[in-house]
């Protein structure tokens, strides 16, 4: 444990220096941490005397590495200003939907910090994209330091601290909490970047693991989909869990959530639309449906294989459920979740690392080689044209050796994770 905790540091404390240089010490810098976290990660899979690890060290290690996390600039990331940027808006307008961020360029009445925040957004001819809940999150970074994303990487801090606390009393096993709290991508995204994409891992999990009730169960849920829509895929193991009821808090909670904005000027969706349409960038399986297929056809295939997918994920857990009942079992305590999402990341044209921010708290409860190793390879889509020349001039072109071993983990981890699970026939929790 005290080599572990001694790379960790030497990991995080890696991240925080190179964030104060240039795109290319960056860069190096987040491929030593990766392949750190590496080693890291074979060093926990082959402990043998897990009695070692103690619930309490390991909160006490998570703090630390957040702690001394908060200290970095954002790292290769530049979101933060449309966070920033949309929480002045709410807080100043009361909605952050409706005008591009371009409506506000001759604005005189724009205070000089969020003028220059306002220069470096990207995408600014595109309305915000975010949820309700996550741009209320950015309206509580507001409240704390406007302008300031130290204040969104606290919040964020707070959020992880609270979501390894909730995974400590659910009954995670210590060797995979330790793997999710010396993480360099929760390190890196979620506090250094102050991505807002851990808001559906938590939502997620307290919904479908440790709610006990439907009206719990489904405003979580609800609450998960107002912060990103890719949680919609996980509703089917909410209904099989709570019943229909759960199903129409859900409802109820989306409601509430949209209502205050129903009768301002616009929403993210014209952006989602855009999103889905348009955009593409460090594509997995869905790079694959492009070269075997027409581009024009390959976003229709990619959905309907997805489709497919999510309902074969389902059919599996609702027969498992069946089976149960038969047997007068209590439900499943961890559905797999971590599949759904894990299925949508890998169909979708657009696979951001902190994407994978959605389904790594469920990778604690149901522990699996090809979540974890998958979080160290798709941080190497940074290595793209917009941050170094060889990656082929295009602004958000991904090298094809990126993408063809990021593939290649993928495969390899799962065909492993199939032969021989980590755990194989039970709840993680059980």
């Amino acid at each position: 444990m005290r080599l572990i905790t001694c790379l960790s540091l030497l990991m995080t404390g890696l991240l925080v220096g190179v964030s104060y240089f240039g795109v290319k010490a960056q860069l190096f810098g987040l491929s030593a941490a990766l392949l750190l976290g590496t080693v890291l990660m074979v060093m926990i899979f082959r402990l043998k005397d897990t009695k070692q690890l103690k619930i309490r060290h390991i909160l006490f290690l998570a703090v630390a590495l957040r702690v001394l996390a908060c200290f970095a600039l954002p790292i290769l990331e530049n979101d933060f200003y449309r966070y920033l940027w949309d929480a002045y808006r709410f807080a100043t307008t009361g909605t952050p939907y409706g005008a591009a961020p371009t409506h506000y360029l001759f604005d005189a009445n724009l205070p000089a910090a969020f003028r220059e925040i306002l220069g470096n957004i990207n995408y600014p001819n595109i309305p915000t994209i975010y949820g309700p809940v996550t741009e209320l999150w950015f309206l509580a970074g507001y409240g704390l330091a406007p302008a300031k994303v130290g204040a969104l990487q606290v919040l964020n801090t707070l959020l992880d601290i609270g979501l390894i606390v909730l995974l400590a009393r659910l009954g995670a096993q210590p060797r995979w909490l330790l793997l999710y709290a010396i993480s360099p991508l929760i390190l890196k995204e979620s506090v250094m970047t102050a991505h807002p994409d851990l808001l559906v891992g938590m939502f997620a999990v307290a919904s479908l693991v440790a709610a006990k009730r439907a009206h719990t169960a489904g405003g979580l849920m609800g609450l998960a989909i107002a912060s990103k829509v890719a949680a919609l895929v996980l509703l089917p193991f909410l209904v099989f869990r709570f019943g229909w009821r759960g199903l129409l808090w859900c409802g109820l909670t989306l409601a509430c959530c949209y209502l205050p904005f129903m009768w301002q000027p616009g929403s993210e969706f014209f952006a989602l639309q855009t999103f889905a349409t348009v955009w593409r960038f460090n594509p997995l399986l869905f790079a694959v449906i492009e070269v075997v297929t027409r581009p024009e056809y390959a976003r229709a295939i990619a959905g309907g294989l997805l489709a497919l997918v999510l309902a074969w994920i389902a059919w599996r857990e609702w027969q498992r459920q069946k089976k149960r009942v038969v047997v007068n079992l209590p439900k499943p305590t961890v559905p797999p979740a971590d599949l759904a999402l894990g299925a949508l990341l890998a169909f979708a044209p657009v696979i951001n690392p902190w994407y994978l921010l959605w389904f790594l708290p469920f990778a604690v409860l149901r522990p699996t080689r090809t979540a974890w190793a998958v979080s160290l390879v798709v941080p190497l889509s940074y290595w793209h044209g917009g941050n170094f020349a060889f990656a082929g001039g295009r602004e958000f072109g991904v090298p094809i050796l990126v993408t063809v071993i990021e593939l290649l983990v993928l495969v390899f981890c799962f065909i492993w994770d199939r032969r021989k699970p980590l755990y194989p026939q039970k709840d993680a929790l059980e």
